[in-house]
């Protein structure tokens, strides 16, 4: 069996992307796997649905691969326009509130 770990350097950088923007799931997707294997040659296990559960030692090294990837979205950024309005910043919501 391959592993995630030992297939990254040559992943697709969307594949690569999708896991560093997931932290949460423990599956890669059948969309993604179908990359992987299209991409790499090498056959992931998979599941009765085509899908690639991540194994523990797969899920650190991603973990390791987040907190060392540059930061690709700022949510701070995010967070402060879309609490801009209840600032008081968006003209039309102020409107509704009076």
């Amino acid at each position: 069996m391959t592993s995630i770990s030992a297939l990254w350097s040559t992943l697709d950088t969307t594949v690569q992307q999708w896991l560093l923007d997931n932290p949460g799931t423990m599956v890669l997707p059948r969309t993604y796997v179908n990359r992987v294997e299209a991409g790499t040659g090498e056959v992931l296990c998979l599941d009765e649905h085509g899908e690639h559960w991540l194994s523990a030692e797969e899920m650190d090294f991603l973990k390791g691969k987040r907190s060392n990837a540059p930061r690709t979205h700022d949510w701070q950024e995010d967070i402060t326009r879309r609490s801009a309005p209840a600032l008081g910043l968006d003209p039309h919501l102020e409107a509704l509130d009076q």
